[in-house]
């Protein structure tokens, strides 16, 4: 009986024991063989943690994924892989003789639209607005003739040549120079008074249809000699000549009557307002022959033909000093005398005759 309750407490020694090795026997693991690597018994205390919760979780331990390695396969075709990217695409030549039809390639294939990255596009209220262009420079002005007024039998035609069409007339009989032109300005400060058509409107009342060389001409053929013009150096010197009394008639449009007016009344001082009261003298501007060319210049042609400033080229001038600077013009043009810019109107020239006085005979007392 004694040794029946002996046995258990024999047996549980064993059972313990028995239950160690199993233990042991659990956590010891081999390894399969992989690349032909000698296998090796997992006795690290991570192993045993790793195969504890194996067991627990019911997971093995062999399934859990590890660092991808490359397989056999991709291994040996990573050379030739390699040498195939070193490789440069042949480009395709064509030979001198070989021609390519264009067409049949075509355009490019458009991209593909990406509509996250287009541009939202909003009108402007100014899309409309034309772009400004070079501006174009302004035709040089045309000068149609046309006569207002019947031309007196006494008027004779100048011209210089067949097809000159300049419209200078001589009265030899009256001994005056008429010429034709237009009104360009009706108000304004004035550096002239008359000029050649096509050079200083901007500046002048009329303009005439002749050169000023012709009108120059045209007063040596009634007898009239120029005189000197204006000089600066070393001192200033008034142009001197003959005395040119100039009249302006047009034809007035309201009542078709003949309207004559003293050059002097269309201008006035700038700050008195009153008309002009001096007379121009025949100066007679420059002539110059240049010496390599052969070819004459008549420097009034430049558009100094009747001036109110003083100018060394001026074919008729005051004789008096008159600045030509643009603050200290002394002369502007009248509107209330001056017809409307483009009315037709006739320019005459006539020199001045002084008047003789005739002094009456002494007498002795009688």
């Amino acid at each position: 009986m004694r040794y029946r309750l002996l046995i258990p407490l024999l047996i549980l020694p064993v059972i313990a024991l028995a239950g160690c090795g199993l233990e042991e026997t659990k956590a010891t693991k081999i390894v399969e063989p992989n690349d032909q690597k000698t296998a090796q018994r997992v006795e690290s205390p991570q192993d045993e943690l790793e195969s504890t919760i194996a067991e627990k979780t019911q997971i093995d331990v062999d399934k859990i994924p590890v660092a991808k390695q490359e397989t056999p396969e991709i291994a040996q075709q990573a050379p030739a892989i390699q040498e195939a990217a070193k490789q440069e695409t042949p480009k395709q030549e064509f030979s001198k003789n070989e021609q390519v039809d264009v067409r049949e390639v075509g355009p490019p294939d458009p991209p593909e639209r990406n509509p996250v990255q287009e541009q939202v596009i909003v009108e402007s209220p100014l899309r409309d607005i034309p772009v400004p262009t070079e501006e174009e420079p302004d035709p040089e002005p045309v000068y149609v003739e046309t006569q207002t007024i019947d031309i007196p039998k006494t008027w004779t035609r100048m011209k210089l040549a067949e097809d000159d069409t300049s419209e200078v007339w001589v009265d030899f009989k009256a001994k005056q120079v008429i010429v034709a032109g237009q009104i360009c300005l009706d108000r304004g400060g004035l550096e002239m008074f008359v000029c050649p058509f096509g050079t200083k409107e901007h500046e002048s009342v009329v303009a005439v249809n002749s050169r000023s060389f012709q009108i120059h001409g045209a007063l040596l053929s009634i007898g009239v000699n120029p005189g000197k013009p204006v000089q600066w150096h070393p001192d200033y010197q008034a142009a001197t000549g003959p005395v040119i009394q100039i009249d302006v008639m047009w034809k007035d449009e309201n009542n078709d009557k003949i309207v004559v007016k003293k050059a002097q009344e269309m201008i006035r001082n700038f700050r008195t307002k009153k008309p002009l009261e001096l007379d121009w003298v025949f100066g007679g501007s420059v002539l110059e022959t240049d010496e390599e060319s052969g070819q004459t210049f008549y420097y009034g042609d430049g558009g100094e033909l009747v001036c109110l400033s003083n100018f060394s080229t001026a074919t008729m001038d005051l004789p008096i000093e008159s600045s030509q600077a643009a603050g200290e013009l002394l002369y502007e043009a009248n509107p209330e005398t001056i017809p409307t810019p483009g009315t037709k109107v006739y320019v005459i020239f006539k020199p001045k005759v002084e008047e003789k006085v005739e002094k009456t005979p002494e007498t002795n007392g009688e």
